[in-house]
């Protein structure tokens, strides 16, 4: 194994605070499919692992939720796990453990950006969880997770209610007779196990805002939220549940 990738696993091992007995893992967990088709066709993407991870986070967040918060309804602790596991979570969670620094990155990919891009960010984290969680199982992955993910969900549980951003969305737009709301699939990318989908919400033509999923669903909350946002910006919304 070469010094910047023995550099590596001890960074992943410091950020994450566990020893991996096959280090090989964590390795494979920051390595992005632009460095094996361009850099290293021997290497293993991180994408089966994201696949894992990504189930593994939304259990332990949901398990965290439903335990601390006894009297939340179905509905608000959705929203808040929604929030807390999107891809602008899991990106601000990876820039403040400068996971983004040890990426394995093709030069194409690093040139452009690759190291600061959202999506490759958040889909490390969610490699990350799935390389946590074959090497020291389950506790050792929920430790990880919520390490960086119980302070978002006590603000989200602040700040949420039972209403979905949709919704709310639609019943401003009406009351204020701003125009009508459409919901467009900007693109959809990724396999199919996990594929991410990104959407715009426009009202009266044009757009307010934009989010991006695991489901259309979850990009559409997303982007009417941050329509909601941009209306509390221009006055039009007092504020924002």
């Amino acid at each position: 194994m070469n010094r910047q990738n023995e550099e590596i696993i001890a960074n992943m091992q410091k950020i994450t605070g566990w020893k991996f007995s096959d280090p090989e893992l964590i390795l494979t967990a920051v390595t992005h499919s632009s460095y094996v088709k361009g850099e290293s066709k021997a290497a293993k993407d991180n994408e089966r692992l994201e696949f894992l991870g990504d189930s593994i986070l939304g259990i332990c967040v949901s398990e965290w939720i439903y335990k601390t918060y006894s009297k939340a309804r179905e509905g608000k602790m959705t929203r808040v796990r929604s929030l807390v596991v999107s891809e602008a979570a899991l990106c601000k969670a990876a820039k403040k453990m400068q996971l983004g620094e040890n990426l394995r990155l093709s030069k194409g990919e690093e040139r452009t950006g690759g190291r600061d891009k959202s999506s490759i960010l958040a889909d490390a984290v969610e490699a990350v969880i799935g390389a946590l969680y074959l090497d020291g199982g389950f506790e050792e992955a929920r430790r990880f997770v919520l390490g960086f993910c119980t302070e978002p969900v006590q603000a989200a549980m602040k700040t949420v209610n039972t209403k979905d951003y949709k919704t709310t969305l639609q019943e401003h737009v009406q009351k204020h007779k701003l125009g009508e709301i459409k919901y467009v699939l900007i693109d959809e990318t990724g396999p199919d196990h996990i594929k991410k989908f990104n959407m715009a919400v426009m009202i009266d033509g044009e757009t307010f805002g934009t989010g991006c999923g695991s489901s259309k669903q979850e990009a559409g909350q997303i982007a009417a939220r941050e329509a909601l946002v941009r209306l509390k910006a221009l006055g039009s919304v007092a504020d924002i549940d």
